[in-house]
């Protein structure tokens, strides 16, 4: 054992052990710690980790005084502060994503969703290539696709939520996104990118349909993040650190859906997407402007 210069439980303490514990003092008491050892560090888990930890504190600056205090009493519990409690309990189970894909497969056919869901889809062509961070996936325009079916597609994402994906598209790319369909079309969303480069998010209920195209263009040969909101009747289209549309609609929740795809068109087999995507994510809340201004800031955060 390390000879140690002070007492263990000093806040000067050195040697082997001291590099091991933290020491905190709060009023009344001396807490000591073991030193969290960083989980894969200096690796693409560790980034998106990382990325998750930024998304939930971003959330947290938008609770109300309410709210958080809930999260404080959880944290004097446990020692923690209130917005400890809160990315804790967050990044536990990551309860606000429906569907995440990292698209860093460099062999095989299976698309492997990193949610909670665990969900699998299959590659249909598509090859990997360089991504916004890691690998992301480049689609041929012609069948190049990838598809989740049955149990295998996220369930209800209710009246409120986002779909994202970074996408990189030059002048003469195209083509839909995301589509996610419910039985005999009752229920679906559409994210897409238009032949002039203007993203566009459609929405649909069987009673009504909404749909809005973006005011800006993507097709400049760069990343960006682009994303379809619904939040309750109000329908946006973020584009990195913009809000490039907004919209009414009277359109219900999205009650859940049999049918995913991801460069597809999925009822009629067209419009197949040209270029390239990464970070497709289904969440059950709606990012804010800052939010997705943070997400579209950040690039590899190691």
């Amino acid at each position: 054992m390390a000879k140690l210069k002070t007492p263990i439980l000093g806040f000067g303490a050195k040697g082997t052990i001291g590099e091991a514990l933290t020491f905190q003092r709060i009023p009344g008491r001396n807490i000591v710690r073991e030193k969290p050892i960083p989980k894969d560090p200096y690796t693409l888990p560790q980034a998106y980790h990382r990325w998750d930890y930024q998304d939930y504190l971003a959330q947290w600056a938008t609770l109300s005084n309410s709210e958080k205090w809930v999260y404080s009493a959880i944290g004097s519990r446990t020692h923690n502060t209130s917005v400890g409690a809160f990315i804790k309990e967050k990044l536990k189970g990551l309860p606000d994503l429906a569907l995440r894909l990292h698209m860093d497969e460099a062999s095989g056919a299976v698309c492997r969703d990193s949610s909670k869901n665990g969900y699998l889809g299959t590659y249909f062509g598509t090859r990997p290539v360089p991504g916004i961070i890691g690998t992301g996936r480049w689609f041929d325009g012609v069948n190049d696709r990838v598809v989740f079916t049955g149990v295998m597609v996220p369930r209800a994402v209710g009246n409120i939520f986002t779909v994202s994906a970074w996408v990189k598209t030059a002048s003469v790319d195209k083509g839909v996104v995301v589509h996610q369909i419910a039985p005999i079309g009752a229920h679906e969303y559409i994210l897409r990118i238009q032949e002039t480069g203007h993203p566009f998010f459609l929405v649909y209920d069987i009673i009504h349909s909404t749909g809005i195209t973006a005011l800006h263009t993507v097709n400049d040969g760069q990343w960006h993040l682009v994303s379809g909101v619904k939040d309750g009747a109000t329908l946006r289209i973020l584009i990195d650190d913009y809000v490039s549309k907004e919209g009414a609609t009277g359109v219900g929740p999205i009650l859940g859906g049999d049918r995913l795809g991801i460069g597809r068109q999925e009822v009629a087999g067209t419009q197949y997407f040209h270029g390239y995507m990464d970070e497709v994510a289904v969440r059950t809340r709606a990012l804010t402007l800052a939010q997705h201004t943070q997400m579209s800031d950040r690039r590899y955060p190691i």
